[in-house]
């Protein structure tokens, strides 16, 4: 898997993981910690008016910063432990996920 970031309209930035050409479509492990991933880098990249879901998972605010927070902790942090079963699902560099985190969305969430 591969990990992308593309601009899409002005200062917009589009986040994807794409399946490498060797990969095979029908591992849904992977097509979910995909899906977690790039949920969560929308998340992380949201305002609370902006936040994809609202109802049911707590408020605009907390959905924004638990995303953050999951996608710049630092190890021995639950939230990072979290992270790392997602991207060693992938076979994503997790160190490089974080670090590219902590660029765009700062540290101390």
């Amino acid at each position: 898997m591969t990990f992308t970031a593309r601009a899409r309209s002005g200062t917009e930035t589009h986040y994807q993981i794409e399946r490498d050409e060797d990969e095979s479509l029908e591992m849904p492990e992977r097509q979910l910690a995909a899906a977690v991933l790039l949920q969560a880098w929308e998340d992380a990249n949201a305002t609370p008016e902006t936040v994809k879901y609202r109802k049911g998972f707590g408020s605009p605010d907390r959905i924004v910063r638990s995303a953050r927070r999951f996608l710049t902790a630092q190890l021995p942090c639950p939230w990072a432990r979290q992270r790392q079963l997602f991207t060693g699902t992938l076979s994503v560099e997790d160190e490089a996920i974080r670090l590219r985190a902590v660029a765009v969305l700062g540290e101390g969430y």
